[in-house]
Order: structure tokens, then C-alpha cells, then sequence
């Protein structure tokens, strides 16, 4: 019984890197299409700080370019 537990345990862990991978697989293509430039423009005129954005937190996590 004790191996049947390491082997759901080992099953478990790779099952939940394959799913972070791929959300930030597609977390990285969202920002890819991006327009930084005009993004940044539009949360200016808003009086938005872009120091504390999550969209951006969100892309640099993803270590998108």
C-alpha cells in the first residue's frame, strides 16, 4: 500500500507542474500580443500607477518578453 501512495503522490505532483506550465504558457502569449506602448498610454490617462499593475505582475511572472 505504502508504494501505491508514493506513486499517486509522485502522479499528483507531475499532474500539477504540467497545469502551472500550461497556464503560463498561455499567460505569456496574452502578453506577447499586448501593445506595451498603448497600454501604458491608456492606464496613464486613467491616473493609474503602473508600479502596482497586476497585468503587468501578472506578464513578469510568466516571464513573458
Amino acid at each position: 500500500m505504502p508504494n501505491f501512495l508514493n506513486g499517486m503522490k509522485f502522479f499528483l505532483l507531475i499532474s500539477t507542474l504540467g497545469l502551472a506550465s500550461c497556464a503560463s504558457y498561455f499567460v505569456r502569449q496574452e502578453c506577447k500580443k499586448i501593445n506595451w506602448y498603448d497600454y501604458g498610454y491608456e492606464e496613464a490617462m486613467k491616473g493609474h500607477r503602473l508600479s502596482n499593475n497586476a497585468q503587468i505582475q501578472r506578464c513578469e511572472e510568466a516571464e513573458a518578453d
